[in-house]
């Protein structure tokens, strides 16, 4: 028996990473080659982007969008209750010679970011770090990731060669100026590496901090990719 509708309900809750990529390319074939339509019901936001092109967001047993995959998720994570993160103060960390202490999204005069930001407001990611002993390769890295945990933009300390040497141990605190334009709008999460070069020891921070960036000036975040930032064109007649 082949339906025309398939109802999938929270497969990818259970069973293995195996089952689920099973389930997932059987869902795309039935979806793409067999040309039937598959009604998936999930909670996990990364397989909705890859296998949907319409959402529907339910709450309560109502219906309160119906649209484009993309806009349906931005949707769900709206008005789904998570807590927009502009400060982060990390269990006590043990044994590590590197510790982060405290981690802060801030805009330009050194308050908390709003949760709700324009695309053209620049921010500050700022945190403290505690250098247990000397470390002479001591590495540190932020990645901003989107709502589907892919990686848009990533920096480490080695952008910036004139920046000062952090070796001795004591305290240190860290800014790194993000400049907007750069993403596009939409909901990103900051996560922070940290690491000991000298011993390969490792200490990250996975979307610890969290922020939303929106556009009411123009329709520039209808256009594809992630990056925000315009271009100068010059033209030259010949």
């Amino acid at each position: 028996m082949e339906p025309e509708i398939l109802i999938v309900d929270e497969v990818l809750a259970v069973g293995d990473a195996e089952f689920q990529n099973k389930a997932i390319g059987k869902m795309q074939d039935v979806s793409k080659t067999e040309g039937r339509t598959v009604l998936f019901v999930s909670h996990n936001i990364n397989s909705i982007s890859r296998l949907c092109s319409r959402g529907l967001v339910l709450e309560n047993g109502k219906m309160l969008f119906d649209g484009e995959i993309g806009a349906a998720v931005e949707n769900y994570l709206s008005i789904g209750g998570e807590e927009l993160i502009s400060s982060f103060v990390p269990e006590p960390q043990g044994n590590v010679e590197i510790e982060l202490i405290e981690a802060f999204l801030k805009d330009e005069e050194g308050r908390l970011l709003p949760k709700i930001n324009s695309v053209l407001s620049n921010f500050v990611v700022e945190y403290k770090l505690r250098f247990k002993t000397f470390i002479l390769l001591p590495h540190l890295t932020i990645s901003i990731r989107n709502y589907k945990e892919e990686v848009v933009f990533f920096s480490d300390r080695m952008d910036d060669l004139n920046s000062p040497k952090m070796q001795a141990p004591g305290d240190y605190l860290v800014k790194v100026n993000f400049p907007q334009p750069l993403l596009k709008p939409g909901r990103y999460y900051v996560s922070f590496g940290i690491v000991n070069k000298d011993n390969s020891k490792t200490n990250h921070f996975r979307s610890v901090l969290s922020f939303e960036l929106v556009n009411t000036t123009s329709t520039r975040d209808n256009r594809s990719g992630y990056i925000f930032k315009p271009l100068e064109w010059r033209v030259v007649k010949s």
